[in-house]
């Protein structure tokens, strides 16, 4: 990903979907919760390269068989890194990002805005 910073940063912006100061900061809030332990077997996936791998993977909507060949890492491995790298994403943000509804009129509000922004219409409680 550094590479493609440097050598292409329009490129970059393409693929992940964002600006590298914005993915610099999502890797420094997900690595606490994504860093691996090196082992004598092999070497862990970096938590940038698990970060690319699932904003490309959300922002294209393609298999992992296409992200696969995208980053060259194993199908099964790009199985176990979307849910974790989500759960991680989640735990980092989502005190101050995903805040639920507490009263009727604030799930009125939500419902209102999915039938708006959607057309998808009784999505209330």
């Amino acid at each position: 990903m550094e590479e493609l910073s440097t050598n292409s940063p329009e490129l970059y912006s393409y693929f992940t979907q964002i600006d590298k100061d914005l993915f610099i900061e999502i890797v420094e809030r997900v690595t606490p919760f994504t860093q691996k332990k090196l082992t004598f077997w092999r070497q862990p996936i970096e938590p940038g390269l698990r970060v690319a791998i699932i904003l490309c993977f959300l922002a294209t909507g393609d298999l992992y068989k296409s992200v696969h060949y995208s980053f060259r890492v194993a199908q099964n491995t790009i199985s176990y890194i979307v849910p974790e790298t989500s759960r991680a994403i989640v735990a980092a943000y989502g005190d101050e990002e995903l805040k639920v509804p507490q009263t009727p009129e604030a799930w009125k509000e939500v419902a209102w805005w999915f039938e708006e922004q959607w057309n998808f219409p009784h999505v209330e409680l």
